[in-house]
């Protein structure tokens, strides 16, 4: 689901996706150069999973876990008792984020960054855990990021990217049954004229 909102999101933005164009097409010379390694070294890349993560959690239901008996935000939470945090709520709130329904990478930039943007400096980034958290975090989220990042880097490599579904609102239009029951995408993708 990531990848599909990232896609909608970077085509419904163009600044942000021609600032990943350029700098996914500067970093490589041709297409065997994108992989694991060098993927890792591209900072808006990363900040466009990031925030595709956070804008649309792929599982936005609360994961439960069982209380050990703790103090929880000032409160206590007797032993045995299910807690969970809904991720949708978390990543959505002004309290936690500036702008929360608008999608911007840059958020996840560091000050060092050209496109920083210190309108996200009091962002609880520590408020999107998309793969869970503690002992039982997912066991996939290293395999996730890599396919992630090597797969948009491919695709913006290879592809100049126009929305044909115009009329659609992934925030209206996509439904939480268990996990995302996500409307259809249609992109198309004109290879890159490069001559």
């Amino acid at each position: 689901m990531t990848i599909v909102a990232a896609t909608y999101y970077l085509l419904k933005d163009p600044i942000a996706l021609q600032r990943l164009t350029m700098e996914v097409r500067s970093a490589f010379s041709e297409p065997s150069q994108i992989n694991i390694s060098s993927t890792r070294d591209l900072p808006y890349l990363l900040a466009v999973i990031e925030e595709g993560l956070r804008i649309f959690p792929p599982v936005s239901m609360p994961l439960p876990r069982e209380s050990p008996g703790a103090i929880v935000d000032g409160h206590f939470i007797p032993k045995g008792t299910v807690v969970s945090t809904a991720a949708w709520p978390a990543t959505h709130s002004a309290v936690h984020f500036y702008a929360p329904y608008e999608f911007h990478p840059e958020r996840w930039l560091p000050k060092s960054h050209e496109f920083y943007d210190k309108r996200f400096k009091d962002d609880a980034k520590e408020a999107s855990k998309p793969f869970s958290s503690g002992s039982r975090a997912c066991l996939g989220i290293n395999l996730a990021y890599m396919e992630m990042r090597i797969c948009l880097a491919v695709l913006v490599w290879h592809f100049d990217w126009e929305l044909v579904s115009k009329e659609l609102d992934l925030n209206r239009d996509a439904m939480m049954r268990m996990l995302w029951d996500k409307p259809e995408l249609r992109v198309r993708f004109r290879p890159v004229n490069r001559s």
